[in-house]
């Protein structure tokens, strides 16, 4: 798709004899942006494209094909089990009836900027930047992801269904959806929407991905797409920025830690010990028997009984609810309800 809209910009720019520069100029667009998108490399949002359009003299219908479905991209994949397909239906309907919203309340979330030629660690910090967050810890990824374009959808997917997230692309509504499964850890449920973000923000143009739980899994990961590894380091470097893990060792001046000092680390970050060790792991501060031996420790009993009761280790995947909406969704729901009874 990106490379049919590149084709027919080229076409039309050739046609009328005009070069990069001089639609860069028309449009106050880039010359490197206009030649990414004739190379299928960049997809301009629609306010860019508009642009192009009308420079071109062109109606934008014309550089559009039809809105690709990325449920119907799931259901024609022949490796899509079943059992799968039929638990996707309540995503595939909260998906329609947020747009729905949406488009009625006159409400789109605004997209977040589309990611190419960089390394993990590098976006993720450009990421953070943009966002203004700094080094400091995410105390609730699933509303901050929310807020900055991607819709969320928690839902308790039943045992057997291997998915541990899914991310859906509208390519024309510029909207993207994240589906996080709650019958996982809560530590798997926070790196699975930070690794759906990075598909959104690097791989939309994939439209529809679904991720097994496998990927969590060091020796499977390698057998996946390269983007699954992409979306897994970042992950990593964006909820726990390596300068956080720095810092922390330059206070405790120790050449090796100890599951005391784990356990400080984990405090002192505000996140899973999980993703802790992985990040511990990742920047090769433990080796990997030491990651495996940590993953054993009973670490939440010694946790309380060094620091005390701590309310946010409860099991919060265990709820009874199938679904959670985002807060957003339920605004927008209650608005469209008030608007529905005033009229």
């Amino acid at each position: 798709m990106l490379k049919n809209l590149g084709v027919k910009v080229r076409k039309v720019r050739e046609s009328l004899r005009l070069t990069q520069e001089q639609i860069s100029k028309g449009t106050g667009l880039s010359s490197e942006f206009i030649s990414l998108i004739e190379k299928g490399k960049r997809y301009p949002s629609l306010e860019s494209l508009e642009k192009i359009s009308n420079y071109l003299n062109k109606n934008i219908s014309f550089f559009l094909d039809d809105e690709p479905d990325p449920f119907e991209k799931i259901r024609k994949d022949k490796d899509t089990p079943k059992n799968i397909l039929s638990e996707l239906k309540t995503f595939e309907k909260y998906c329609r009836d947020y747009l729905n919203m949406e488009h009625i309340l006159k409400s789109p979330l605004q997209e977040a900027p589309l990611y190419s030629d960089t390394s993990p660690e590098i976006m993720a910090a450009q990421e953070r930047q943009r966002l203004g967050l700094g080094i400091q810890p995410i105390n609730n990824i699933f509303a901050l992801l929310e807020t900055k374009g991607l819709h969320i959808l928690r839902q308790s997917l039943k045992k057997g269904t291997h998915i541990a997230g899914a991310f859906v692309y509208y390519r024309v509504k510029q909207a993207g959806f994240a589906l996080i499964n709650t019958n996982q850890s809560y530590s798997k449920q926070i790196i699975t929407a930070a690794h759906e973000y990075c598909h959104y923000l690097k791989d939309r143009e994939f439209i529809s991905i679904l991720d097994n739980p496998d990927i969590f899994v060091d020796d499977y990961l390698p057998l996946y797409p390269s983007r699954e590894r992409f979306a897994h380091l970042f992950s990593l470097s964006f909820l726990i920025p390596d300068e956080q893990i720095k810092l922390f060792l330059n206070r405790l001046n120790k050449k090796s830690l100890t599951i005391e000092d784990i356990i400080l680390l984990k405090r002192y970050l505000g996140m899973p010990i999980l993703i802790v060790l992985k990040t511990l792991l990742k920047m090769k501060v433990i080796s990997m028997s030491e990651y495996q031996e940590y993953k054993k420790q009973e670490y939440l009993d010694y946790e309380k009984s060094l620091f005390g009761y701590i309310k946010a280790e409860k099991d919060p995947w265990k709820r009874k609810t199938k679904v959670t909406p985002s807060d957003r969704y339920k605004t927008l729901a209650v608005q469209a309800l008030k608007n529905q009874e005033q009229t």
